[in-house]
């Protein structure tokens, strides 16, 4: 009589759970460095290629919007990279604990939300980009239609490009 091996089938529901799994034990180790800071966390103003200052304006509620540039607090940004990814949060300074929100999770508009290391916050630091994590076609844009800042296919024009000034 040969030896044979009897193995049990493996349900999807076996491959779904290890999946589940798999998938909190990557969540649950993000989540412990996300409050660490990293040597490549920088302070500043976020400025476009037309000049503006993305900027955070209380009487509005929580939407992000571009302004013109005056130096104010409220026009101070982290950026602060995920430390496992090639992946930044965007953080208002004077909200450490908030996060540049891609609001609802489709846009358009980006509002500052409580930071929870969601794909939503995300964004692929891409030339002088912030591409979302959400959807890599999409840019953190200053429409000229309006003052809010928004998610926008990416076109490479100078309302989508944006440097760090101390």
């Amino acid at each position: 009589m040969p030896n044979s091996i009897r193995t049990a089938p493996i349900s999807k529901r076996h491959i779904a759970s290890a999946l589940v799994a798999a998938l909190l034990a990557v969540v649950a180790l993000m989540a412990m460095t996300a409050g660490t800071a990293s040597a490549e966390d920088s302070y500043g103003r976020l400025i476009n290629g037309n000049g503006r200052c993305l900027d955070l304006d209380h009487r509005v509620g929580p939407a992000i919007l571009h302004w013109t540039c005056n130096g104010q607090p409220n026009q101070r940004w982290k950026l602060t990279k995920n430390p496992h990814a090639n992946m930044w949060e965007i953080k208002p300074a004077s909200y450490p604990t908030q996060c540049a929100d891609v609001r609802g999770g489709v846009g358009p508009d980006i509002i500052k939300y409580n930071c929870k290391l969601s794909e939503n916050q995300l964004w692929y630091r891409v030339g002088s980009t912030f591409r979302s994590y959400l959807d890599y076609s999409k840019c953190l844009d200053a429409s000229g239609t309006s003052t809010k800042a928004i998610l926008w296919t990416c076109n490479g024009q100078r309302n989508q490009s944006w440097r760090l000034v101390p």
